[in-house]
């Protein structure tokens, strides 16, 4: 499964993208709600600014984080800055690909990848661990694998339904019903259940979900019963049933008093059973071939290397971005700082500039030669691209203001209240004799004229 990015630009595509934004909307503002928060009325504009995204981790985690104070842009990205280092370097989730300056934007690609990395920690693997009895657990490859594998053994015996993946086998709402019956035999009358009335089924069982169990309605009945509905709002759910469950049980004997077909004894602890059971129950299960659609492309040397160069490059012109950001955030330097802020900033451009350029070109190069050998499950490269020009852009703007700071005039101020003596410019004696000498001679000679 690829998550959001795997939407299509089609009509069924953007059902898809309505469906899953509703559904991790209704997810945060559960929690939202349980601890007295303001909730999200728009998931892409409610966290361009950081701070409902800080709260969110906040209430996840249980870690205070600490927020940065302004309305500007700067500001939000500082704070959705925080929040990916939290996310990376302490909770150890893997956000390659995902940017401040995009959430800040309102992506919508990169707000649903980031939350969806937040669901399968919080919500998916969460479910899995707290719920793991069996010791089952460190067979499987990934917390939605063992979610699959729960689900098949609860529902195990009810004819009619075959789970293999968490879309098109929930359709019929058949499988959800089973699920709810198999926890609590009261809570739902399965023998009404009709594979063929489909919304009626869905929303029976997701109106139970909501009442009985305080499962949060992620998801209405049309949503659900579509040619494919969306897998990640179908996974959440499926997580949250278990998350309400309060043991794993299996499922207990169905006993209807007037069946639908033949009665169903096969839930007692009998060792014979007349159901096969699921593909993936075997101790070492092969993935059946309607699961094969999930299965992650396998890795390659070259993918490896991008992915590393790909993480790299996001983490360094990231920093030079916090770096700009650090510096601008101190107000305007005094005149004697501006040449020293000047020189180490070229030096550090001197320094990288070169080198990023490079290795930049070198990412743009082997995501076309994997996308040549077939694979397209990567990070797109446009995305460091367009960090790298940000940050080009950003550098050159505060360069330029340095130098204009540099180039000011320096006006001196001199105070009112000081008295500054007055002081007559210093000649040279020998020239002063000099002029009054030639003065007497002149004198001398226009008297004797004025005389004949």
């Amino acid at each position: 499964m690829d998550g959001p990015d795997n939407l299509l630009e089609t009509q069924a595509g953007r059902s898809a993208l309505r469906v899953t934004t509703t559904a991790y909307t209704k997810w945060i503002n559960a929690h939202f709600k349980a601890a007295g928060e303001e909730e999200l009325t728009d998931l892409f504009n409610d966290l361009r600014d950081g701070s409902k995204l800080m709260t969110l981790i906040e209430i996840l985690t249980g870690t205070k984080l600490v927020r940065e104070k302004g309305k500007t842009r700067n500001h939000h990205m500082i704070n959705i800055t925080t929040v990916i280092d939290f996310l990376q370097s302490k909770e150890k989730i893997d956000l390659v690909g995902i940017t401040s300056s995009g959430i800040a934007d309102g992506n919508q690609t990169l707000t649903l990848g980031l939350i969806w990395k937040l669901i399968l920690r919080y919500q998916v693997a969460s479910a899995t661990t707290s719920n793991a009895g069996s010791g089952t657990t460190g067979q499987f490859k990934s917390p939605k694998a063992e979610l699959l594998h729960w689900t098949q053994t609860q529902i195990n015996g009810y004819d009619g339904v075959n789970v293999t993946n968490f879309h098109t086998s929930w359709r019929d709402g058949m499988a959800f019903c089973a699920l709810i019956h198999s926890h609590n035999n009261q809570l739902l009358d399965y023998s009404s259940c009709d594979p063929n009335q489909p919304i009626e089924n869905l929303g029976k069982a997701f109106s139970v979900a909501e009442d009985k169990l305080g499962v949060t309605r992620l998801l209405e009945p049309e949503d659900v019963n579509v040619p494919k509905p969306s897998e990640e709002a179908v996974l959440m759910y499926v997580s949250q049933l278990r998350s309400s469950f309060a043991e794993p049980q299996k499922p207990e004997p169905i006993q209807e008093p007037e069946p639908i077909q033949e009665p169903v004894s096969v839930i007692e602890q009998s060792p014979v059973v007349e159901a096969p059971p699921p593909p993936v129950k075997e101790p070492t299960p092969p993935l059946p071939s309607s699961q094969k659609e999930d299965t992650p492309p396998p890795t390659t040397p070259l993918l490896d290397e991008y992915n590393n160069q790909y993480a790299s490059l996001n983490e360094r012109i990231s920093a030079r971005r916090q770096l700009i950001v650090s510096a601008t955030k101190r107000g305007a330097p005094i005149r004697g700082e501006v040449q020293i802020l000047l020189h180490e900033f070229r030096g550090v451009r001197a320094n990288e500039d070169k080198e990023l350029i490079k290795e930049v070109e070198a990412l743009g190069k082997m995501a076309t030669q994997l996308r040549k050998s077939g694979l397209t499950s990567f990070s797109p490269v446009e995305d460091i691209e367009e960090l790298w020009l940000a940050a080009m852009n950003e550098s050159n703007e505060y360069e330029g203001w340095l130098l204009a700071k540099l180039e000011e005039p320096v006006k001196p101020v001199i105070p009112n209240d000081v008295n500054i003596p007055y002081r007559l410019p210093e000649v040279d004696g020998a020239l002063i004799v000099q002029t009054f000498s030639l003065l007497i001679i002149i004198g001398i000679y226009l008297w004797k004229k004025s005389r004949e």
